[in-house]
C-alpha cells in the first residue's frame, strides 16, 4: 500500500487483494480521529468503503493479474469526498438497476443489489465517470 497524506486529503493505492481492506479501514480510523468525525460517520464510511472495494476486487477483474485501486479521501469542511478509481471492467454505478427487496427474508431475497442500495442510502451523493479506461466513483457524505 502507498499512502500520501496531507491535512485535508489522503490518497491510498492498494493492490486488488482482500487483505488490503483492513489497511484502508485503519487509515479511515486514523482520519476519523484527525478530522474529528463522529463514530457514526466513521462507521458509515468504513461500511461504504469496504463494500465498494470488496466488490471491485471480487467482480471488476476478469483475470488473476495484479491491479491497483486508488482511494482518495478529502475533507472539504462540510463534507467528506471519497474517490475510488480502478482499471476493472466498466461498471456504471448509476446505471445499476438492482432494487433489492429489503423486506424479504434472507432465504427469499435475490442475490445482488443490496450493496448498491446500502451505499445510496448512506451517502448523500454518488457520481460515476469512465475516464481513460478507468472507473471513477465519487462518493460524498455531508458532515
Amino acid at each position: 500500500m502507498i499512502v500520501n497524506h496531507s491535512t485535508d486529503t489522503c490518497k491510498c493505492i492498494i493492490a486488488n487483494q482482500l487483505s488490503e481492506i483492513r489497511n484502508i479501514v485503519n487509515i479511515l480510523d486514523d482520519l476519523a480521529i484527525e478530522w474529528g468525525m463522529s463514530k457514526k460517520l466513521k462507521n458509515q464510511l468504513n461500511l461504504v468503503v469496504e463494500e465498494v472495494v470488496s466488490n471491485i476486487m471480487k467482480y471488476a477483474y476478469p483475470d488473476e493479474n495484479n491491479h491497483l485501486i486508488t482511494l482518495e479521501f478529502c475533507n472539504e469542511g462540510n463534507y467528506i469526498e471519497i474517490k475510488v478509481v480502478d482499471d476493472g471492467k466498466t461498471f456504471n454505478f448509476l446505471e445499476a438497476k438492482t432494487q433489492p427487496d429489503i423486506e424479504a427474508s434472507v432465504d427469499d431475497r435475490k442475490v445482488g443489489g443490496l450493496g448498491i442500495h446500502l451505499i445510496n442510502s448512506i451517502m448523500d451523493s454518488v457520481d460515476y465517470k469512465r475516464i481513460d479506461n478507468k472507473n471513477v466513483l465519487i462518493l460524498t457524505k455531508n458532515i
